[in-house]
């Protein structure tokens, strides 16, 4: 080998060893370029107190595709993977590793809220305002975990001793106080109780409600009466009645006929004017004249008038007394034509006797007993097959020369219903200064929120809430679910349920509101002028099981505290009501299973609040209302007084739409 061949192989050796290395050379001479890996956990953090035992662990990884999660094979994507692990209560590790790296992280565990009880007040608690004016919120928390944050009553952080007991004095707001105690371990998980506490001034529940209603009829509402009693006296109505009235020996009426009728009703100082003129009256019949044999024939009279004066006042069975205060006959001897006798002062004073004591006693028969029926004053009002009976009843009438002002009384039953669990007594809230309505409808009904809520107390203790419901419907609503047992587990999520009957065993569903609804009014500001708040605490609904062969079998109460938006509009003459409802609850008994309570009454109260969508079709009635002789409609609402405690309602009156087609039909 010459000197030469030895420094190539040299060369060529020290070459190769070097190459040898994966970082010295590459295929073309170049350095090759380095990879870098990497791997961490996200989530949870070091020392983080984690409020579910099922527990979503995050995080990044570089340049490595699978990883190790506590044993867990997970794909990393895009450079970063998350896997969901079940943990223990109380201290945790996570540890992921992947191509030679590996990091971990401890935390804390707790996903149990803390035990919450609450000693005061009692479910349905009703106070009155003349003997307290705050509630004591007292109870027991127990944080078995991660240690208690804070228990607060309502928004307000209040002191737990160190075993767990509180006691706060809560000051009450007249109406329904929903009391929420609310208790937050330090891991976030939160556990609630309400309880519904009726607060005012309590009165007899069963006494009646002597400002329930005022109507206020105008001067220019007397204008659209006299409008529709003119069209009313037709003279097949004429005819109707003076073939039923007490007319002398020596007259009998066969028919009624005239051309023309102006009626006016004019409200004075304590009377009404009725000033009545009748053009071309024409009575056929059959008449004797002095003595003379009876000979059938006509009287014709050009134009007669008939000036009442009348006082109305209401008698205690709520019918109307009638009492003439002075009658006016116009006639003259001119007018009269007949083909029974020349002479004319005669017949005239016959004849004149005759219509004044008949178109009087016609106007009072008329106002009394035709247009007046004492049975509208008499209400049910029915749901899932009970009724209550209402009763209204006149207070006061007076008449001023603006109009007519009548104050009505409203009566319940004065037995509650066996079902229900009778309260303190009824709210009687004060009203606040009133401000007047801005509304100009010829016919006004005037009320209040302490009459709305007198009324709802009667509805309430009459047993209309009170209910046992089965099957697969509400009424007329329609359930999204069948009520069965396995409807419920599918409902509820547990299918624990199905193990505690039969397949297909019905399930029942029991409403037993421990509260009355109590109303408040609010102003809008809108063109519907104004919405109803009714609010329910303690509003029970028991579930259980309807066993063929046992008797029925309690699966869970759960207690609801309902918030009901009732907001008018008026569409043509249709009124309708947009509902909405806000529901919260507390699980207020399980005793066959530990139920999730959180989930049994999220899932309640949204069942609950899906009711007025469900009922959507079943929420609009019509906005008159077709009587015999008139039509009442084109509501107006308005919500007013300085504290948004009055309700009024606006009515327009005319003539009944059918009341041509009843003349020429003759009734």
């Amino acid at each position: 080998m010459t000197f030469f061949q030895g420094r190539a192989l040299g060369t060529l050796a020290l070459v190769g060893a070097l190459c040898a290395s994966p970082l010295a050379c590459s295929g073309d001479d170049q350095p090759a370029e380095t990879t870098e890996r990497s791997l961490s956990i996200t989530s949870p953090t070091e020392g983080e107190l984690v409020s579910t035992s099922n527990v979503r662990v995050r995080g990044t990884a570089e340049n490595i595709d699978q990883i190790d999660v506590n044993g867990e094979p997970v794909d990393v994507t895009g450079g970063s993977w998350e896997v969901l692990l079940p943990f223990a209560e109380g201290e945790a590790n996570v540890t992921v590793r992947g191509d030679g790296r590996e990091d971990q992280v401890d935390f804390v565990v707790d996903s149990l809220a803390p035990q919450l009880t609450l000693s005061s007040p009692q479910r349905a608690a009703v106070l009155d305002a003349t003997t307290a004016t705050s509630v004591t919120v007292s109870g027991n928390v127990v944080e078995e975990g991660t240690g208690l944050f804070l228990v607060k009553v309502g928004e307000q952080i209040i002191d737990v001793d160190e075993e767990g007991a509180f006691s706060y004095e809560l000051a009450l707001n007249p109406g329904l106080n929903v009391v929420t105690v609310t208790a937050i371990d330090r891991a976030g998980n939160e556990s609630a109780t309400r309880r519904g506490v009726n607060f005012g001034p309590l009165g007899e529940p069963d006494s009646p409600i002597e400002d329930a209603l005022r109507v206020e009829v105008s001067r220019t509402g007397f204008e659209r009466i006299s409008e529709v009693v003119e069209a009313f006296v037709t003279p097949e109505r004429i005819m109707a009645f003076v073939a039923e009235a007490e007319l002398p020996e020596n007259f009998e009426i066969t028919g009624v006929a005239f051309e023309n009728l102006d009626l006016a009703i004019t409200p004075q100082d304590g009377y009404l004017d009725i000033a009545m003129q009748v053009d071309a009256l024409r009575l056929d019949g059959i008449f004797s004249i002095n003595g003379d044999e009876p000979i059938e024939g006509y009287v014709a009279i050009a134009t007669v008038g008939v000036n009442l004066q009348i006082e109305l006042s209401p008698r205690e069975d709520n019918s109307l007394e009638l009492r003439i205060l002075d009658s006016e006959l116009v006639l003259e001897n001119s007018d009269i034509t007949s083909n029974l006798i020349e002479d004319n002062d005669t017949l005239r004073n016959i004849v004149g006797n005759l219509l004044q004591v008949a178109f009087a006693e016609f106007v009072g028969n008329l106002i009394v007993e035709s247009l007046y029926d004492p049975a509208l004053l008499t209400q049910n009002f029915e749901f899932l097959g009970r009724s209550v009976e209402l009763t209204l009843g006149f207070e006061a009438l007076l008449i001023t020369p603006q109009g007519m002002l009548v104050d009505v009384s409203m009566v319940f039953p004065t037995e509650a219903h066996p079902d229900v669990e009778d309260v303190a007594g009824v709210l009687v809230r004060e009203l606040g200064p009133t401000g007047g309505s801005n509304l100009a409808s010829p016919l006004r009904m005037h009320t209040n929120n302490t009459a709305l809520d007198r009324a709802l107390h009667g509805v309430w203790r009459s047993g209309l809430f009170h209910q046992v419901i089965g099957g697969d419907d509400l009424g007329a609503v329609a359930l999204p679910f069948d009520l069965t047992v396995d409807g419920l587990a599918a409902l509820l999520a547990d299918q624990r349920i199905r193990d505690l009957a039969a397949p297909g065993t019905p399930v029942g569903l029991g409403l037993r509101p421990l509260l009355p609804p109590v109303a408040e009014l609010v102003d809008t500001d809108e063109e519907t002028g104004g919405a109803i708040e009714v609010g329910m605490g303690d509003f029970i609904i028991d579930i259980f099981l309807l066993h063929a062969d046992q008797p029925r079998e309690l699966v869970v109460s759960i207690a609801l505290f309902i918030n009901l938006d009732v907001v008018p509009t008026v569409e043509a003459d249709t009124l309708k009501f947009d509902l909405d409802i806000e529901a919260k609850g507390d699980l207020a008994n399980s005793p066959l299973l530990d139920l999730d309570a959180a989930r049994v009454t999220g899932l309640v109260t949204e069942l609950i609040e899906l009711i007025p969508s469900l009922a959507a079709s079943n929420l609009s009635v019509q906005g008159g209302a077709e009587l015999e002789w008139a039509r009442i409609g084109d509501p107006q609402i308005d919500v007013h007084g300085q504290q948004a405690d009055r309700l009024a309602v606006g009515l327009n009156l005319e003539a009944a739409s059918d009341l041509d087609e009843q003349v020429e039909a003759g009734e």
